[in-house]
């Protein structure tokens, strides 16, 4: 697991090379849709392509981790993101599909999805800080032969390199 996350970081970081990248990273909460449970969650994502583009493709890895229970979801994400400025403030909406894994001990398994976020963020001196809005909607998780039903909302400040 940890694997793809890393390849998933490289890639994006060879891309950003190639290319110019946005690089956001966030830090928020998890609330699950279907429980009650609220986990912890950050992330790392980049956009890349021309200045002059405004949907860029846009690949991220997040991770929420449950503190009492142990364990952790990941999600690896792959989509599209558009920027927009029309003052100060500058407005991001983006979507894509998912692959999203649950790691509970024994309680383990994965499934895919579509994620769809947005935000608003404003200049510092030499970034961004903003709020980002997460919603994942994915299949059912099939664990042991029984099907868990699985999304979220994601409330995160966002931070942009």
């Amino acid at each position: 697991m940890w694997e793809r996350a890393l390849l998933a970081i490289l890639a994006a970081l060879a891309a950003s090379a190639a290319c110019s990248a946005n690089v956001n990273g966030t830090l928020g909460v998890r609330d699950e849709t279907e429980d009650e449970d609220r986990l912890p969650a950050a992330g790392i994502a980049a956009d890349f392509g021309p200045e002059r583009w405004i949907w860029r493709p846009e690949a991220g890895v997040a991770v929420a981790l449950d503190p009492v229970f142990g364990g952790n979801e990941t999600e690896f994400s792959f989509g599209v993101l558009g920027y927009w400025q029309p003052s100060v403030a500058r407005i991001h909406f983006g979507l894509g599909v998912s692959s999203l894994s649950s790691d509970f001990g024994a309680n383990s398994g994965s499934t895919t999805g579509a994620y769809m976020h947005g935000g608003l963020s404003w200049p510092t001196r030499t970034r961004w800080i903003g709020l980002d809005v997460r919603y994942l909607g994915a299949g059912d998780l099939r664990i042991d032969g029984t099907r868990f039903p699985v999304g979220y909302f994601q409330f995160a400040v966002l931070f942009g390199f």
